[in-house]
């Protein structure tokens, strides 16, 4: 299901981790990232392209859910006070593009958007751009892409 990930190293988490992290958060992962998650915890990709409402976007990486000897999880983005400034609190980050720009779902639906961190809205948040319906349409959209190259 994975196949785009590369081998790397990471830390290991568990469904105690994941139900600690959705406590702390008050969130309910998807049932998607948490099977990925315990598999991989992040890990860099291969770069895929995911195409929705005619655009394609390439994702460079899967954000960990948490990582003690890291700067870079979700865990670390949702609780730094200076993304609390700029992202939406409903959008919780998971993957990202080359240029550090977050793909996010959303903690109500699980719908997911693209966090353009180079264009602001008219309250200065960043401009969230609706991809599809699910993180599972997003997961299918990079493996149906990597198998294709």
């Amino acid at each position: 299901m994975f196949d785009f990930v590369k081998p790397d190293n990471h830390i290991p988490i568990t469904n105690d981790d994941m139900i600690r992290f959705e406590k702390y958060f008050d969130i309910a992962i998807p049932d998607i990232l948490k099977h990925y998650y315990l598999l991989h915890n992040g890990n860099y990709i291969q770069n895929v392209f995911v195409s929705f409402n005619d655009e394609s976007y390439c994702v460079h990486g899967i954000i960990p859910l948490s990582d003690p000897d890291s700067l870079f999880s979700v865990e670390k983005i949702l609780d730094d006070e200076i993304t609390q400034t700029y992202l939406d609190d409903r959008l919780i980050p998971f993957a990202y593009d080359e240029g550090g720009s977050f793909f996010c779902w959303h903690r109500d639906d699980h719908r997911v958007y693209f966090s353009c961190d180079a264009v602001l809205d008219e309250n200065d948040m960043e401009l969230s751009i609706y991809m599809c319906d699910s993180v599972e349409e997003f997961f299918n959209g990079m493996l149906d892409s990597f198998k294709k190259a």
